[in-house]
């Protein structure tokens, strides 16, 4: 079957991906109730808290398998990114040009007018320096470059990862999130190391879905069970997983376990999300869903300096904790899909779509 490359779309991972950026936002915007974050909240909520790591347990991960599965359905049935040079460049203007904007004129700022991670006497350009050129504090934006070194690395091996088994492949990523601790997290080396193997599950997935799919769906209930099993798996985890111990069988059963807990939280928004689809097979077309969908990596660009400053005159105050959470979620993200549309229509703007700006006459 000939598959035109403008009309060829992945439904599944569209919804997945609406799925993993309101969970990024409600994630951020619950942030606050749990320790070490920028602001602290001054109600405390054990509800938020629980929630928010719950959320942090498969979230990022869920991007990088989507990311991963729509690589491995652009280079083996579009047939793109056969010229190396080529995808180095798309995905610098994609992600890094963006990432240096947004940093620069955006994040930095907002953080200098809230003095969050600075220090007295600092400048914009010092600021600018540590935070966004050497990224050594890039809040929300650790993301985009950990992504752009995941692309360019797999990119480069891809033929390698290609020629060897599974299970090979898997103890090398398995590996790599083993040490990323120790290894520096210079421009996010060791966030890509820890990561990537999601990026592979995603690509090996899109490759083999119907035999996968065909497996799980013998199970009676696909959604119910990779959910229960899920939420069991993630309190055992914070439970009992979190002091180290000295034997070897120990720490292998330790790394395993810490791998599968994501990959159970994919798999139940997954399993989700193909029974929304089969109930709601429209909802794809929803025009809200459409432009969540488009403008999904505006959005994720933008969110996080906004609940900064919300949270930096809430935190303190003696409010409801959900009264809080809805207004970081729902003002951030209100706010973000107006940022959203103003840039689409923006010429000078649209590079942090990573698209070419398109006059409405030229769009079909």
């Amino acid at each position: 079957m000939i598959i035109e490359r403008k009309q060829a779309k992945l439904e599944d991972y569209t919804m997945l991906r609406v799925i993993g950026i309101l969970l990024v936002i409600l994630a951020h915007a619950t942030h606050g109730y749990t320790t070490g974050w920028v602001y602290e909240c001054t109600v405390k909520s054990d509800f938020f808290r629980r929630l928010t790591r719950y959320v942090y347990s498969f979230h990022m991960p869920l991007f990088l398998f989507i990311s991963g599965g729509v690589y491995y359905f652009c280079r083996k049935t579009l047939k793109k990114y056969d010229n190396l040079g080529g995808f180095l460049l798309n995905k610098s203007k994609r992600l890094l040009i963006p990432y240096i904007f947004v940093g620069c004129f955006y994040l930095v700022p907002i953080r200098m007018y809230l003095n969050i991670c600075t220090h007295p006497g600092i400048t914009y350009f010092h600021a600018l320096f540590n935070q966004i050129i050497r990224v050594q504090i890039p809040g929300g934006l650790w993301y985009v470059v950990m992504l752009f070194n995941v692309f360019i690395l797999f990119r480069i091996f891809e033929k390698w990862f290609d020629s060897n088994p599974f299970i090979t492949n898997i103890l090398i990523f398995a590996f790599l999130y083993y040490r990323s601790p120790k290894i520096t997290n210079q421009y996010q080396i060791s966030r890509t190391c820890f990561h990537i193997v999601y990026f592979y599950l995603g690509y090996y997935f899109e490759g083999h879905k119907q035999q996968i799919l065909t497996y799980i769906n013998k199970l009676k209930y696909p959604f119910v069970t990779f959910f229960i099993t899920h939420f069991i798996c993630f309190v055992f985890m914070r439970k009992c997983l979190r002091n180290p111990y000295p034997y070897f069988s120990w720490r292998m059963f330790n790394l395993g376990f810490r791998i599968m807990v994501p990959v159970l939280g994919i798999a139940f928004c997954y399993l989700g999300v193909i029974h929304i689809l089969e109930k709601k097979p429209n909802l794809i077309h929803n025009s809200k869903v459409k432009f969540i969908d488009k403008n999904n990596f505006i959005i994720y660009l933008f969110h996080e300096p906004i609940i900064y400053l919300l949270l930096s005159k809430l935190y303190f105050r003696n409010m409801n904790s959900f009264l809080v959470v809805f207004i970081c979620f729902t003002v951030s993200f209100t706010l973000c899909c107006i940022l959203a549309f103003i840039i689409t229509k923006s010429r000078i703007l649209s590079f942090l779509t990573g698209n070419k700006y398109k006059k409405r006459s030229d769009t079909i």
